[in-house]
């Protein structure tokens, strides 16, 4: 079975949250963030008009899809990886300040071996 990171029910909400204006960005980001709901907090971001921060989110996408790729692949031909996993810390920031409409802490969101600071 699949997961709802693979299922149709999450590409259209994806669909709804790129082509609908009948929700508020924020307040969904606020509802979703302490998932790991990436793509849809991309869509939301760029949203928001917060391009860098979507392009960040989505370098750190591309990069966990390349190391699942490179473990399969080693676990599929046999040999033993003898890297030791990594841990990465970066902070993403918005490339310009925006005023925003509700006051919120700021919340630190974890994408398997990054850390993403999301305010």
């Amino acid at each position: 079975m699949n997961s709802i990171f693979e299922s149709p029910l999450r590409e259209r909400l994806q669909i709804f949250l790129s082509s609908s204006d009948l929700y508020d960005p924020e307040e969904v980001l606020y509802l979703i963030e302490g998932s790991e709901l990436w793509l849809e907090k991309a869509i939301l971001y760029r949203k928001l008009g917060q391009e860098a921060l979507v392009l960040q989110i989505l370098a750190l996408i591309n990069t966990e899809e390349n190391e699942d790729e490179v473990t399969e692949n080693e676990e599929n031909s046999g040999s033993a990886s003898t890297s030791a996993s990594t841990e990465e810390s970066i902070e993403l920031s918005p490339a310009r300040a925006r005023p925003q409409t509700v006051n919120r802490a700021q919340t630190s969101c974890t994408l398997t071996g990054y850390s993403v600071l999301v305010s």
